[in-house]
């Protein structure tokens, strides 16, 4: 454990930073099943038994968001990454990459509603613990502040933000995230945008192809295989391949003032949240001038505020995603939409709630340059 000094009311105190944020070292499948007791050539054996177990347990309690299973997700997340890059146990890893082909594995004929359990599950799970972003939020009600996110914080050199009181959270921000609020101080937020549209990073690769976010309907229309978004959790049988019923999709495609996470849907080891900002100059440009239809009246409605069936790689502002994952967003934006700024998630709710918004005034920053000049830091390694 390490000590590093800090203060709140201008009244010095110590704040602990716990020892398990050191850097996580994926494990090996030889170190999984040496853990577990078992010779690698078992290990297969003992995954199979575990997921059909933890299969049974998501039917049995089918829309329940129940945490005393974490450690069995936790397991297989690990193999998952240790038979990633591996070219020997192909029949395990087919297995367990993608979520077709647990359900064929581990499925039973009838059950596919333990898929979407399973899914909220690992959504769970990849947001709290195995895919962390850049923010590390402590909480602090008798001065012993310890992480709520363990062994799978990203490593680097994260700033402390100022917080209002002692029973305020405090936050340990990677640098990185405070250089990119520095330029979106100095620009005055023109990075962001006012239509924000969520995905995952499953729909990449479909969006490349039809360069456009498509409606469910539109994009079923096309014969594209619909991966994310309401469809893809509303259908999670169809998506899954026990059966090849085809439901509706939604005919326009949702946005929001700000990004509604919910609708990222991470139901995979291999995917993370993705936002898509443009605007309702773009989106009405869009249909007036190129469509040649009336624009969407882009009245805000429970699910979200309606703006068309297609978003094109033009109409494109801004693209978000979590800063361990940025750079490959910056590939694939320069690729496909290279007018397109890229920001972290982690820089754009910070400079809406501690520069635009804060919740409490003693929170607001009003110069990120100072942050990164004064504030204490600590490296995670």
């Amino acid at each position: 454990m390490e000590t590093r000094g800090w203060e709140y009311a201008g009244r010095p105190v110590e704040v602990r930073v716990e020892t398990h944020l050191e850097r996580y070292t994926p494990k090996t499948f030889e170190e999984i099943a040496n853990e577990n007791g078992v010779e690698p050539e078992v290990l297969p054996e003992l995954i199979d038994e575990r997921a059909r177990a933890l299969m049974g347990d998501c039917w049995r309690r089918r829309g329940s968001q129940t945490r005393d299973t974490e450690q069995e997700i936790k397991f297989l997340y690990e193999c998952y990454l240790a038979l990633k890059d591996r070219e020997d146990y192909n029949a395990i890893k087919e297995k367990i990459k993608s979520p077709e082909g647990f359900y064929q594995a581990y499925g039973k004929k009838g059950r596919h509603e333990a898929m979407r359990t399973l899914g909220n599950r690992i959504n769970n799970f990849m947001w709290r613990v195995g895919d962390p972003d850049a923010v590390i939020e402590i909480y602090d009600m008798e001065m012993t502040i310890s992480p709520v996110q363990g062994e799978f914080t990203r490593p680097g050199e994260y700033v402390y933000l100022p917080v209002a009181d002692k029973y305020s959270e405090a936050e340990l921000v990677d640098v990185r995230v405070v250089e990119e609020l520095i330029e979106m101080q100095e620009k005055g937020g023109e990075v962001l945008s006012n239509l924000y549209h969520v995905t995952n990073s499953a729909a990449l690769p479909g969006i490349s192809e039809k360069r456009a976010i498509l409606a469910a309907s539109r994009a079923r229309e096309t014969g594209h295989r619909l991966l994310t978004g309401e469809y893809a959790e509303d259908n999670v049988d169809v998506i899954v391949g026990a059966h090849d019923k085809k439901e509706y999709g939604l005919n326009e495609i949702y946005a929001d003032s700000l990004p509604r996470m919910g609708y990222s849907f991470v139901n995979w080891f291999d995917r993370w949240p993705v936002v898509f900002g443009t605007s309702r100059d773009k989106v009405v440009n869009h249909a007036e001038k190129v469509l040649g239809v009336e624009a969407p009246s882009m009245i805000s409605v429970p699910d979200g505020i309606q703006i068309g069936e297609e978003v094109t790689m033009d109409m494109v502002e801004v693209v978000m995603c979590n800063l361990g994952h940025i750079e490959e967003v910056k590939k694939w934006v320069s690729e496909n939409c290279p007018n397109a700024r890229v920001v972290s998630l982690e820089a754009f709710d910070l400079y809406r709630t501690k520069t635009i918004t804060p919740y409490q005034e003693a929170e607001r920053v009003r110069s990120w340059r100072e942050i990164k000049e004064r504030a204490k830091r600590i490296i995670l390694s």
